[in-house]
């Protein structure tokens, strides 16, 4: 049996390994030249602490070889307002900071992924636009920006290191971030209200960290991004699994989505592969997860900076911050009470090239 897919991010590549392992034929199709083409050799965060299982066995698990560039990080620094750095720690990685890109940017996850898919004998259509209808199994990216990342990207000598500043001054409702991984450094600011004010915002972000954590920047380079989530319904679309962040499959809280899209590509496949209903399997494995992750954003986003300053001498004092993550991430029974409200109040906040933020101004140069 042929299959048809969308788009070739890692949910896609997913979904075509285990088709294709499966003895279907598989073509992926891209509009774009290479896989990763969105990125720009960044790091991003794939979360480890909302189960049991370690992500990288769970990739195995999935038919996915993490022969990838990643980092893995057990402890990191987090900043408040008051710019006093906190060590919080873990007993097993917390986040493997995954390298991101397209072929000139060495080995990311986007060309692991591409690499393992070839060798399975999928075939991958670059510089080819199809309909939603033409395919199998949707899988479109983000379309929208409910959050914006602005950031920078550079070479450094500074050793490794991470660093997270909560302020909503630089990052409103949301959190910016440090990385530096074998001298290679990225500053971004994830904010999820002010669009407008992006450049402003990355231009104190900067600052922020040249007095927390002040290093040699060179070879500088500026990109954006944003991240779009829902709950749906559905998660099918004219009886067509659709998979990755463009079903709204990412953490409402945190943005972390690598391991969301990952494994709705494998749940896609299984539903092709076993004949059983995707949607069913989507709520199984993610529906509590979603839920409490949007009461979560909505709790966070009316915390003030005091408020962060206690949590982050809270959260230092623990042994332990992954037993305090997953309890975060339990849909307990007050979290059950508020959905409900919290679902009417927190409506997207979805634009469309409509401002002035970097995200929309770089979206416009991609689509004219």
């Amino acid at each position: 049996m042929e299959i048809k897919i969308l788009g070739s991010g890692p949910s896609s590549l997913t979904a075509a390994i285990n088709l294709a392992r499966a003895g279907h034929k598989v073509t992926v199709f891209e509009k774009n030249p290479d896989c990763g083409m969105r990125f720009h050799g960044d790091y991003q965060g794939m979360e480890n602490w909302t189960q049991e299982k370690d992500v990288l066995e769970d990739l195995k698990s999935m038919n996915i070889e993490p022969d990838f560039d990643y980092t893995p990080f057990s402890e990191m620094f987090l900043a408040g307002p008051e710019r006093k750095k906190y060590l919080v720690k873990s007993k097993r990685p917390n986040y493997y900071l995954v390298h991101r890109g397209n072929s000139e940017h060495g080995n990311t996850l986007d060309q692991a992924l591409k690499r393992q898919a070839l060798a399975a004998g999928v075939e991958i259509k670059f510089n080819t636009l199809v309909k939603e209808e033409d395919v199998d199994i949707i899988a479109p990216g983000s379309m929208g920006g409910d959050a914006i990342g602005h950031g920078i990207t550079f070479d450094t000598d500074a050793p490794n290191t991470a660093v997270t500043i909560i302020d909503n001054d630089i990052a409103p409702g949301g959190y910016a971030y440090l990385f530096v991984v074998n001298g290679k450094g990225a500053i971004v600011t994830w904010y999820f209200r002010h669009f407008h004010l992006s450049g402003e915002l990355l231009q104190k972000t900067v600052a922020a960290f040249d007095d927390v954590a002040p290093m040699n920047k060179e070879n500088i380079k500026e990109f954006g991004g944003a991240v779009n989530f829902f709950l749906e319904k559905k998660y099918t679309h004219g009886g067509k699994p659709r998979i990755g962040e463009g079903a709204g499959l990412q953490d409402f809280f945190a943005s972390f989505g690598m391991r969301y899209a990952i494994t709705s590509g494998y749940l896609a496949a299984k539903s092709i592969i076993e004949g059983k209903d995707y949607d069913q399997l989507i709520k199984q494995r993610f529906k509590d997860q979603l839920e409490a992750s949007l009461v979560n954003r909505f709790l966070w986003e009316r915390m003030s900076n005091k408020r962060f300053e206690l949590l982050l001498k809270r959260l230092e004092r623990m042994e332990d911050t992954q037993e305090f993550l997953k309890k975060f991430y339990n849909m307990g029974l007050g979290k059950k009470v508020m959905l409900p409200f919290v679902e009417m109040l927190m409506k997207s906040k979805e634009h469309r090239y409509n401002c002035e933020c970097h995200w929309c101004r770089s979206k416009l140069q991609e689509v004219n």
